[in-house]
């Protein structure tokens, strides 16, 4: 009844250990009653391989006729800084089926992105169009010749044609974190990853 009347107060004033206390107590982007909710559906994943310094993770094998979307992110190329990611979602069903994370050269980060798409019946590859993700990009359509790429163009943009990959804005991430949430939220996106999960209850606002 005090949860129920006192809410997220009760949840910071009377966190039941430190990590709960420190997630408690910041300017959270996402909901942590939200997350601790979907993190229900958590669980290991039933193979991983590691190479060139790559982990990849899978929970599902891919389906005969189904569509996929691999949506991946790139790190600064720092020794310390985050990490090369990239995950595969059920597009029917909002299943997360397969995860790969680690620190590679942009040839073999995007050799790693095209064998994991292919695997998943050629799934629609989405990538921010900066920087190493635009090099990634480039790499898949010069290096492989894959067409299946998300192709975007911003609203006020005067280049006529929508171009591969989306540009990483304040609108658009905005958007993006609006869309995620209201998908966790009513159940349109379903995670086993625990990792994905520790990194959403850690992304904190920066108002500074």
């Amino acid at each position: 009844r005090a949860v129920t009347r006192m809410g997220r107060k009760f949840a910071q004033e009377f966190a039941e250990d430190p990590e709960s206390c420190f997630l408690m107590s910041g300017r959270n982007v996402f909901d942590l009653e939200t997350l601790a909710i979907a993190r229900d559906d958590e669980r290991p994943p039933v193979q991983t391989t590691e190479r060139d310094g790559l982990v990849l993770r899978r929970w599902h094998p891919p389906g005969m006729g189904k569509n996929y979307v691999l949506a991946f992110d790139t790190a600064e190329g720092l020794a310390k800084g985050d990490l090369d990611a990239a995950a595969v979602v059920d597009v029917k069903s909002g299943k997360h089926v397969a995860s790969l994370q680690g620190r590679a050269a942009v040839d073999i980060f995007a050799a790693h992105v095209y064998q994991l798409a292919m695997d998943y019946n050629r799934a629609l590859i989405a990538g921010e169009r900066a920087t190493k993700g635009w090099a990634v990009i480039a790499h898949l359509i010069a290096a492989y010749n894959y067409t299946n790429i998300y192709h975007h163009r911003e609203v006020d943009e005067l280049i006529p044609d929508a171009r591969p990959g989306w540009q990483m804005t304040r609108h658009s991430k905005e958007d993006m974190i609006g869309q995620f949430q209201r998908a966790v939220r009513e159940g349109d996106f379903v995670s086993h990853d625990s990792q994905l999960w520790d990194q959403a209850e850690s992304y904190v606002r920066d108002d500074k």
